[in-house]
């Protein structure tokens, strides 16, 4: 059986390096629209074309890939709310949401979108052959 280096090295040879010119789909499947926060797999990215594909559609071509998995982490409570918990308890009570300005991302308003996940990302090089993965 081979070591997944040789794997690797044997179709590096098809793999091209992104220049300015080429146009890379690394945020979501073209075929799908699968991003790589839809599924723990993820999508993976063809390293010859550049083309993002979810796993079902990357199977059926060999070569070497990128799968990219995001997921959102929810961050901490913001430190209004851990320091005094018996006012964040009567907001809460009281149905608001604590924000005293009409406002998105500013101080006392409402939280925006990216200030209340963290985002981690994880890469690791795929190789498919034969319809199947042989390494990652």
């Amino acid at each position: 059986m081979e070591d997944k280096f040789e794997v690797y090295e044997r179709l590096a040879k098809n793999c091209k390096i992104a220049t300015a010119h080429d146009t890379v789909v690394n945020s979501e499947c073209v075929y799908t629209f699968h991003s790589p926060f839809t599924t723990n797999d993820g999508i993976l990215v063809n390293l010859s074309t550049f083309v993002g594909t979810c796993q079902a559609f990357a199977l059926a071509h060999d070569g070497l890939y990128v799968r990219i998995v995001q997921q959102q982490i929810p961050k901490e409570e913001t430190t209004q709310e851990t320091a005094n918990p018996a006012a964040a308890a009567a907001v809460a009570a009281e149905g608001g949401s604590g924000a005293t300005k009409l406002g998105v991302g500013v101080d006392g308003g409402f939280a925006a979108e990216h200030e209340k996940y963290e985002t981690v990302s994880t890469h690791s090089i795929v190789a498919i052959e034969g319809g199947a993965i042989v390494a990652e």
